[in-house]
């Protein structure tokens, strides 16, 4: 009964995909372009809003950091092909006067041949402004001044010819990693001249972040700026003296910017893919049939013989 209702005339009205016969069907060189124009710009489309779907916006805001942790985790590999492993050390100092000075706890030196090394390990720093550096000199030493603590590296002017600021940041990081986060110094690579001292400086702009990514976990991490200062040392008479080295200053910002992931559901995804790609079609199936009338296109139908 049912096969009898599905394939009678009546039913077949409510047909809303008609086929249209082969004998009136016509196809042309500049359809046929066409259609390969469409099917690449929905292809361009489809994957534009799969790669939308697989990596969902973000919305950011800024608000006033209130910190509850006082300190910081700092990751960082440097390459410095002009030093040997014993030839320097890494130093932290901060506003509050706590040194570290010739850090090696959870810190490695990698040699990698006659003059260069590989340092790279992690730090835990407060959260006030301080710095970080590889300077000339040699072992460092704390010394007390009348309202704070303070370090000096001991060296003679003969000396200076062995050291060499040469360096490559291969990563510096502060805080947890979330996805997306952007590391603007990673990839620096600074060479020294032959017969030339430099003294490189970066300032660092540290900016608490929140990260709340699609299923609401929280991530606690920092981003910064940074700006580089390159300082080339001039051994004459009556001019200051820079002490060579490869420093790193860094501040916090009194904000904090909270970043979240908006994931969308699979229905918005496939309900927006066939609205583009749907109006698409239509759209162009439209221009091409008011393209015909302005050039007075006629199909030519030609008559199917038999054999």
């Amino acid at each position: 009964m049912m096969r009898r209702i599905l394939s009678s005339e009546a039913f077949k009205r409510f047909d809303l995909f008609p086929k249209a016969s082969e004998e009136i069907i016509v196809r042309t060189n500049s359809g046929g372009t066409l259609s390969v124009v469409v099917f690449v710009v929905m292809t361009w489309m489809l994957l534009a809003n799969l790669t939308e779907y697989a990596l969902p916006p973000r919305t950011s805001h800024v608000s006033v950091y209130l910190s509850k942790n006082p300190h910081l985790l700092t990751r960082f590999d440097f390459t410095l092909p002009g030093l040997n492993c014993d030839e320097f050390g890494l130093d932290f100092v901060d506003v509050s006067g706590e040194l570290a000075l010739e850090v090696s706890t959870d810190i490695q030196k990698q040699p990698l041949g006659p003059k260069s090394c590989r340092v790279h390990g992690v730090h835990v720093i407060n959260k006030v402004s301080g710095e970080f550096h590889i300077a000339f000199g040699r072992q460092a030493e704390a010394v007390e001044q009348s309202q704070s603590r303070s370090h000096i590296h001991r060296f003679t002017m003969e000396e200076l010819s062995t050291f060499n600021s040469s360096h490559i940041i291969n990563h510096l990081s502060f805080g947890a990693e979330f996805s997306g986060k952007y590391y603007p110094l990673d990839g620096v690579k600074k060479i020294v001249p032959a017969g030339e001292l430099h003294r490189y400086i970066y300032f660092l702009q540290l900016v608490p972040t929140l990260y709340i990514d699609a299923s609401n976990t929280i991530t606690d991490s920092l981003q910064f700026s940074a700006y580089e200062h390159d300082i080339k040392v001039i051994l004459e008479p009556g001019k200051r003296f820079w002490q060579p080295g490869i420093f790193f200053k860094y501040d916090f910002s009194p904000y904090v910017a909270t970043m979240k992931e908006e994931r969308r559901s699979i229905a918005h995804f496939l309900t927006r893919t066939c609205a583009v790609l749907g109006g698409i079609f239509v759209s162009v199936g439209q221009l091409r049939s008011i393209w015909d009338r302005l050039r007075g296109f006629k199909p030519q139908v030609q008559p199917i013989t038999g054999s």
